[in-house]
């Protein structure tokens, strides 16, 4: 055997490899970057078990995306079981492998083989373990209900316990796409940030499938995370990872990342790497308590809404027959007697007044019910709202400027136009009224698509259309945002309203197979997001 540096040059290579061209571009690889190596290549679990066991190979070379044949488990079966065997992780795209020097690859083999050497002669001591079970323990304790706080809590175990300067818990955003930040912990300054989002690579997310965690000791290098260097790692000065997938259903749902900051080398260990897979599995449930509270509290109100609404129903029922029978004797009284004197005519015209005003709340107790007829009509949502701005224009008051945007392509729904009207009004008339003097106010119109996945509690799956109404006026207290869509539920008792604008859009949205959500920050402003199902 040829050894150069303490590594041998002359190595037994098991390869899961996806295809036998990948194998034949393998062998040319390792003889560029200085290696003569005998190639077992292995296209399945069994084949890879059984090739490891009857070799007896220094080094584990794995194509990824991995084989369709191979589960991610295997994987980490085959690192605890032999820690002495080096793995090399290889990127494969389109039948190409992913770019890189022959220096590069001997110095990647290279440590590969020397921390395989490191963790097979770990001593491992009983501090160690109590470190551990300490961790574990402090684990348990972390109440999961208390959904921020816990997270916060977590991150910072984590950091303590690994001793590195970021411990990052990311969510997937719903198209995969992105990583959204739920807590981004700084361990050198003791602060804690959520909400940032950075782009989801697909190479990236590939490779956390692939394994039960991802570990690399040059983060810049590595192929698996190198989409990250411009975006992430460089600017934090990260240079080593350890990074946990979070699996729900089978499904990777978002990662927790250990980042080691600063020039020295940083060998993440198996004691490391079972660590953090427990802190997974505890991030894990703690998603599903949060949406299964999430879920009960949007049943709640849905419910309480329902209840409210049929109890407005009948009440107004009843109102319309007996202000039946008023406005008629008006009516009459003043269509048959032509004597009346100027005031008793005048007071006659007041009554009816006060009589429309009231049949117009009845007709919002209805909508509010979702009893009131309608007639559904193909809508073409540009056109419509672009016909509609000087109204909503006239809803927004004085307080502010409203801009209205809307796609060139066309939007159609199946709804009553009248209803589609006051639901648009009222959205308008409440951005409008919560702008509050203090800066130039704004009311912002703006019309997409977009797409509801399954699972969703309100909505069926599907496309849909959705209008967005945003201010920056005053925000919503987070007591009274989960009380907006009641009946008779005002914020502003000093305006002269009823308290039925929102209560009767929220029913009309219903009634029209959608809904309305609400994202607002106090003091920075409010969404109100009219989602309806496409044609």
């Amino acid at each position: 055997m040829s050894i150069r540096d303490g590594i041998p040059t002359t190595l037994t290579v098991v390869h899961l490899a996806r295809d036998e061209g990948s194998c034949a571009s393998l062998d040319q690889e390792l003889r560029d970057a200085g290696f003569e190596a005998h190639i077992e290549p292995a296209h399945s679990a069994e084949q890879l078990r059984e090739r490891i066991d009857r070799a007896g190979p220094q080094l584990l070379i794995l194509d990824l995306p991995l084989h369709e044949n191979v589960d991610a488990v295997v994987l980490d079966e085959i690192s605890l079981n032999s820690p002495e065997l080096g793995i090399h992780f290889r990127w494969l795209s389109d039948g190409e492998t992913s770019p890189g020097s022959p220096e590069s690859l001997a110095e990647s083999i290279h440590f590969a083989l020397e921390s395989a050497d490191d963790l097979s002669h770990h001593p491992w001591d009983s501090e160690e373990l109590v470190r551990q079970q300490r961790l574990f323990l402090e684990l348990t304790k972390v109440n999961a209900w208390e959904f921020q706080p816990a997270m916060e809590r977590v991150s910072e175990l984590l950091a303590e316990f690994f001793q590195v300067s970021i411990v990052g818990i990311w969510e997937f955003s719903p198209d995969n796409s992105q990583l959204i930040a739920i807590d981004h912990h700084d361990r050198r300054e003791g602060t804690h940030c959520s909400g940032s989002v950075i782009p989801l690579p697909a190479t990236y997310r590939e490779s956390l499938s692939a394994s039960l965690t991802l570990a690399t000791h040059d983060a810049l290098r590595d192929p698996r995370t190198v989409d990250f260097l411009e975006s992430y790692l460089i600017p934090n000065n990260v240079t080593a990872l350890l990074d946990v997938p979070v699996r729900r259903a089978g499904e990777v749902v978002g990662v927790i990342c250990h980042e080691h900051v600063g020039d020295a080398t940083r060998h993440w260990t198996p004691l490391d790497r079972s660590s953090a897979a427990a802190a997974a599995a505890l991030v894990a449930r703690a998603l599903e308590v949060r949406d299964r509270r999430r879920d009960q509290e949007r049943i709640s109100q849905l419910e309480r809404l329902q209840a409210l609404g049929e109890l407005s129903a009948g009440i107004a029922h009843d109102l319309n027959n007996m202000l039946g029978i008023v406005m008629g004797n008006l009516e009459f009284v003043m269509r048959t007697d032509s004597s009346l004197a100027p005031e008793t005519s005048g007071a006659l015209n007041r009554a009816c007044d006060a009589a429309d005003r009231v049949n117009a709340m009845i007709t919002d107790l209805l909508a509010v019910g979702r009893g009131g007829p309608v007639s559904l009509e193909t809508i073409e949502l540009s056109a419509f709202l672009e016909r509609l701005v000087p109204l909503l224009r006239v809803a927004v008051g004085d307080a502010g400027t409203l801009s209205v945007a809307v796609p060139e392509t066309p939007i159609r729904i199946s709804a009553d136009p009248a209803g589609c009207t006051r639901i648009l009004v009222n959205l308008a008339k409440n951005a409008g009224e919560a702008l509050t003097g203090e800066r130039e106010g704004q009311v912002s119109i703006h019309l997409s698509r977009s797409e509801v996945p399954p699972g969703d509690l309100a909505l069926d799956a599907g496309p849909y259309a959705v209008i967005s109404v945003r201010d920056n006026g005053c925000g919503i207290e987070e007591g009274i945002r989960e009380r907006l869509f009641e009946p008779f539920f005002s914020r502003r008792t000093s305006s002269g309203g009823t308290g039925l604008g929102l209560a009767t859009s929220y029913g009309l949205a219903h009634q029209f197979g959608g809904t309305i959500r609400v994202e607002s920050t106090y003091g920075e402003g409010s969404s109100f997001d009219w989602w309806i199902p496409l044609m």
